[in-house]
């Protein structure tokens, strides 16, 4: 009976750990909108977009970032920017996600990119 118990308490602690950790909040930063690392993680969404959507983007524009700390950074993004098409161009909005790994294995990845005409 001690052991079921123990393997209950156990089960539920590591449910509530997991649970809070999956519900922390971003947090508006507008003290980032004009950072330079940030403005580089808005270019590396750029270069994901061209890969992944070849959508080709210049002239970006942040504003608004949001940051959610668990196990890393995860920077959450709008911003503006010029879609080029051939010799055309065409304001956009754009959202991203980009996660930055620390520690060991510190690695930057680009979670989820998209734009939409504005």
């Amino acid at each position: 009976m001690l052991k079921f118990i123990i393997a209950l308490f156990l089960t539920v602690l590591l449910a509530v750990v997991h649970c809070n950790s999956n519900t922390v909040n971003y947090v508006d930063r507008p003290e980032l909108v004009e950072d330079g690392f940030v403005f580089g993680l808005a270019r590396k969404a750029s270069k994901w977009l061209a890969k992944h959507e070849e959508l080709i983007l210049d002239h970006i524009k942040i504003t608004h970032v949001q940051t959610k700390t668990v196990n890393g950074v995860r920077y959450k993004l709008d911003f503006t920017a010029q879609s080029i098409i051939g010799n055309q161009s065409q304001l956009v909005n754009c959202k991203a996600t980009v996660y930055m790994r620390v520690g060991m294995g510190a690695s930057l990845s680009v979670v989820d990119a998209q734009c939409k005409p504005k």
